[in-house]
């Protein structure tokens, strides 16, 4: 991710998470705030009142599982089944006739979603439970790492065909007089083609969202498309192999020693489908532990109260929200929620430190939240935190010392306004410390939407279907009715000694940069020879607005080189290339988008099995780099960033996307393949992108014959050991367009 710099050094929402973004300074209020009914201002945040979902509730960790001591296996079963939930959401005031000055109004809307069944409650609920896991350690003491399995139970209605989703089959009140309130596929006025669409809502699998697993089934294996109990006949979309019924047994080998620990989570990936999976609620955490951890508890002596935060936004399919208030329907807006709780309150004892892990588990634009540690009055919270890892990979210290994904001014030792840009997909770790100052006090963090929720697309035809601006639309004008104010993700309470009972003082600080753990070696810098350059790219279709997206645009990545240098979408039938085994190599990649949006972000670009090192951005061919050691002469031997680790990034803004060759706005990653062969994606993670076709396949394979993968083994390296298996093919080949016919001819 980034931040557009208010510096000219480090930003990025993934090093900054996100996308091309300023962060706001803080507003010295002006104008005043219409609150919603019911709400309260606590030091100009907005805390909502939504009958029903009470807010400043105490935060509830997700119940959790971990393997059993005695075998070293995490064994569950994940059920999906459809329930019916009512979700907190926003509705506008009433329009005309209604008198003007009306406010806005948090309100229950039922939604039919499809959820996991909690193994630990037996209830059928978001978030999921929380999975953790520890890897291997040769270090004393030593030990061999935990598998994971998870029996996935596909309990919806069964399917009797696969289609796509749009105006002509499907796709539900289209005939509506009020063109606003008419779904999001009644704008898609042709048949999508082939599978870039949505489509077998009810089909589902399984993604470990960070893991550095093996991508082949029964592991991370996302080609899966597991139809629910009792489908009999069902044509399948896409490659009738990947086709299982009812239920599908995951088993992830033991977790090596190259496996950082971190902040993971997990999700549907099923094309398609997964958008309006992980937007309804399927999705839970996974922690994975390790020496990092076991040193800070000690640096702690075991008194570090953990906070586990899956954020998510809930709503159905159609990515609006109709409401039925009397005999009129309005549409209203999600809110962000924590663990399924509304602005919950985490209570701290003076002077603590908290471990918090944040999840964005999200897939679209109004869900990319810039967090505010410090809050909205002149004077802050002081509420102070320290970055520790990002997507589930530790801080080298430099990056501890220097803070570049919270400061606006990184390496100077002064860390001020802290705020953190979370896209769909990031995770960030975080020390928290309450000031004693505040016992007694309530702190307020709230949020901004940083992401392009003005400029999601439209349909310009005389039928003027605008769906997709709805929701988008909603959530800017409640942001915008809170005037200089900000609503609220969460509040902070620090207790008070002598009146709250069980608060006690403490005198807990920070680690010093100095003592921080090093790096291991397995996350040593990538060192790159070949290169990659990737756009995602929104190609504008028949009768939309020239400025995409629209409802009947295109969904394409563009590989330079690849398919005689045309814009490609997802097929699971061949690989667009192949990346040979090299634990000493790696690549330098180039990655940009094809959309100008002003300033906002508009894709996140995530790739499966190995996580990536950002080295450097350039916004309007300003390169920002992440990449600065040594540090000057006369500054602390750690004031210099070092490249971060992470699996999702922001993509900047593009201002000149009429030449796509020469973007002034990309970023460049560096990875290294290694470990794992098979064939896995890359994508972006607006869900919904992903699911109309902004994914490829890509493959990684034995060095010695690129046509083949390895049998996987939990004892010995992969291709060493003699056993094969044919790898996809490749773009641009004979054989892959054998595969695709035959594909074809199948549905």
């Amino acid at each position: 991710m980034f931040r557009k710099s208010r510096l000219a050094f480090v930003f990025l929402l993934v090093l900054i998470p996100s996308s091309t973004v300023a962060a706001t300074k803080k507003p010295a209020a002006k104008t005043a705030a219409k609150l919603p009914k019911g709400a309260r201002l606590l030091q100009n945040v907005v805390i909502p009142g939504c009958p029903g979902t009470p807010a400043g509730l105490e935060l509830q960790n997700p119940p959790e599982i971990a393997a059993d001591p005695t075998t070293n296996v995490l064994s569950t079963t994940l059920g999906v089944y459809q329930a019916t939930k009512k979700v907190p959401v926003y509705s506008p005031p009433p329009p005309p006739p209604s008198p003007p000055g009306g406010v806005w109004t948090c309100v229950e809307q039922a939604f039919r979603l499809q959820l996991y069944k909690n193994p630990v409650t037996g209830e059928i609920q978001y978030p999921g439970p929380t999975l953790r896991l520890r890897r291997a350690s040769t270090n004393s003491p030593a030990y061999p790492g935990d598998s994971l399995h998870v029996l996935l139970e596909n309990h919806l209605e069964p399917n009797t065909g696969e289609d796509c989703i749009w105006r002509g089959f499907d796709c539900p009140d289209c005939d509506n007089p009020d063109a606003t309130l008419r779904p999001e596929c009644c704008g898609l006025l042709r048949k999508p083609v082939g599978m870039e669409c949505f489509h077998g809502l009810n089909d589902t699998n399984l993604h470990f969202h960070g893991l550095h697993i093996s991508p082949q089934q029964p592991q991370d294996w996302v080609f899966l498309q597991l139809q629910p109990v009792g489908t009999t006949i069902s044509t399948p979309m896409g490659d009738p192999a990947t086709v299982r019924v009812g239920s599908f047994q995951y088993a992830v080998n033991p977790l090596p020693s190259n496996q950082a620990e971190g902040t993971y989570w997990y999700h549907p990936h099923k094309h398609g489908s997964t958008s309006s999976q992980v937007g309804g609620g399927m999705a839970g955490a996974l922690i994975v532990e390790g020496p990092f951890d076991d040193w800070l508890r000690s640096y702690y002596g075991n008194y570090l109260r953990e906070k586990v935060m899956v954020i998510q936004q809930i709503h159905n399919f159609n990515f609006n929200t109709t409401l039925e208030v009397g005999l009129t329907q309005i549409i209203s807006t999600a809110l962000p929620l924590i663990n399924g709780q509304l602005v919950p309150k985490i209570t701290m004892n003076p002077g603590e430190v908290q471990r918090w892990r944040m999840i964005g588990a999200t897939i679209e634009a109004d869900a990319q939240l810039e967090i505010d540690f410090n809050g909205l009055s002149k004077a802050g919270n002081s509420l102070q935190v320290r970055q520790i890892e990002m997507d589930g990979v530790q801080f080298s210290p430099n990056n501890y010392y220097c803070q570049p994904l919270l400061d606006a001014t990184p390496c100077d030792g002064q860390l001020q306004d802290p705020r953190f840009q979370l896209s769909p997909g990031n995770r960030g770790d975080f020390l928290v410390r309450a000031d004693p100052a505040q016992a007694g006090h309530e702190l307020a963090i709230p949020y901004r939407v940083f992401g392009a929720i003005e400029r999601q697309g439209q349909h310009s035809t005389a039928i003027n279907r605008k769906a997709t601006m709805i929701k988008h639309h909603q959530t800017r004008a409640f942001l915008s009715s809170l005037g200089d104010s900000a609503p609220a993700l969460m509040i902070v309470y620090v207790c008070k000694p002598g009146s709250d009972p069980g608060c006690v003082d403490k005198s807990m600080d920070f680690p010093p940069a100095a003592k921080f753990p090093p790096l291991p070696p397995f996350l040593s810098d990538i060192k790159a020879s070949g290169r990659q350059n990737v756009q995602f790219q929104v190609i504008p279709g028949p009768g939309d607005n020239p400025v995409p997206p629209a409802p009947n645009s295109t969904f394409a990545i563009l590989v330079k080189g690849k398919n005689h240098n045309k814009p490609l979408q997802f097929n699971e039938q061949c690989a667009v290339f192949s990346e040979p085994i090299d634990p000493a190599g790696g690549e330098e990649w180039t990655i940009s988008q094809n959309v100008n949006n002003g300033t906002a972000p508009f894709h996140v670009f995530h790739i499966h099995t190995n996580p990536f090192q950002l080295v450097s951005t350039f916004i309007n061919n300003k390169r920002v780099s992440y990449s600065t050691c040594p540090p000057p002469p006369g500054a602390p031997p750690l004031a210099c960033v070092t490249p971060i680790w992470e699996d999702s990034l922001t993509l900047p803004n593009n201002t000149s996307p009429e030449q796509p060759d020469e973007p002034t706005g990309y970023a460049v990653i560096r990875q290294r393949f290694e470990d794992y062969t098979g064939g896995y994606v890359l994508h972006c993670h607006f869900l919904g992108h992903e699911d109309r076709g902004m994914m490829l396949a890509i493959q990684t394979v034995c060095p010695q014959d690129h046509t083949k993968y390895s049998v996987t083994s939990k004892s010995q390296k992969e291709c060493t050991f003699g056993q094969f298996l044919p790898a996809l093919p490749l773009v641009d080949t004979p054989e892959c367009l054998a595969a695709i016919k035959k594909a074809n001819e199948h549905h």
